[in-house]
């Protein structure tokens, strides 16, 4: 009942929607009604009531919600199930568990905070409380199992498209899927595969947005190469907003438009540089010459040999830093 006037307030933000609309298509009374509007007050909705009018919606609070995400999410045919959490463990976690029960494609799981969010190659991924975007999306991708890593970088392609529509903020995708604004972390990926390897599988997606994190927000020790959203402009983005946006440019690149490994290769900094590559505790000197039709990175060491690296296997940076975050 309460998504419901929630998506009605929405559908009419500024104007004013009646009580007895309201009444009609719940099918509770005008004091239940007014029993969700005060809740929703609480929980921080701006929300003016005129007699004559009914009810208006001027100001959302800054919160994931469920509804204001399926409300700007273009395609609900696809994303057929949006589920948003207080807390969870980890999205990628939790919806791997939902395979389990035969979770649709499409199914997409928000959390405000993670108690042990992960990020590639066992790192923890920092998941501070109503900060930031911690989503996972669930596909079963028609393409053999070798291919599906390249599913990480249409997740990087459509967040950065995500971001630059919402928050105007232009970004740079570090291979195989971090973005950065001004060499500092904006975003970071995960994709896992669960199933069978040879008949059905999942591919889950995991997508961390530095949001609305303040400085103090990040551990010490990532403080001088994280940055979010706010700290870039200046002000808070509606994380409602550019959570679907997300969904949206993701379905573009998935089951509309089709993805183009040119538009990753458009934008992506790490190709044609020097960079140092991470397996275990080697270090070796390469340059970035270009990214396979499976998302790995083709790279040239310094003795002439030319090779395939994969984002599982190894960790990139550029010449000369001693940071990889």
């Amino acid at each position: 009942m309460k998504d419901y006037i929630i998506r009605r307030l929405l559908e009419n933000m500024g104007g004013y929607v009646s009580g007895e609309e309201l009444c009609e298509h719940s099918g509770v009374t005008r004091s239940a009604v007014w029993k969700y509007i005060s809740s929703l007050r609480d929980e921080g909705f701006k929300i003016e009531a005129a007699s004559g009018k009914g009810y208006s919606l001027r100001e959302i609070p800054d919160v994931l919600c469920q509804a204001a995400i399926e409300h700007y999410t273009e395609n609900n045919d696809f994303w057929k199930k949006i589920i948003v959490l207080n807390m969870v463990d980890s999205t990628n976690l939790y919806l791997r568990s939902l395979c389990n029960l035969r979770a649709a494609e499409g199914t997409a799981v928000f959390a405000s905070c993670q108690t042990d969010g992960r990020g590639r190659r066992g790192r923890v991924w920092q998941s501070p409380d109503s900060d930031g975007i911690y989503m996972s999306v669930l596909l079963t991708p028609d393409m053999p199992y070798e291919k599906v890593p390249i599913m990480s970088l249409y997740a990087a392609v459509a967040v950065k498209k995500a971001v630059e529509e919402v928050c105007n903020i232009s970004c740079d995708i570090k291979w195989p899927n971090d973005l950065q604004v001004g060499g500092k972390k904006l975003c970071g990926i995960l994709c896992e595969v669960t199933g069978e390897i040879n008949n059905d599988f999942y591919c889950i997606i995991g997508i961390g947005i530095n949001a609305n994190h303040k400085k103090r927000s990040f551990e010490k020790d990532i403080r001088d190469t994280a940055t979010s959203v706010l700290l870039e402009t200046g002000h808070t983005v509606d994380r409602c907003k550019l959570a679907a946006a997300v969904l949206n440019n993701f379905y573009k690149l998935y089951k509309k438009d089709g993805f183009s490994i040119d538009e990753y290769r458009k934008d992506c900094i790490t190709l044609n540089n020097e960079i140092t590559v991470l397996r275990g505790d080697n270090a070796i000197s390469a340059y970035a010459l270009d990214v396979t039709s499976t998302g790995g990175l083709l790279i040239k060491t310094d003795d002439g040999k030319i090779s395939e690296v994969k984002s599982g296997e190894v960790s990139i940076r550029a010449a000369g830093n001693k940071n990889d975050k």
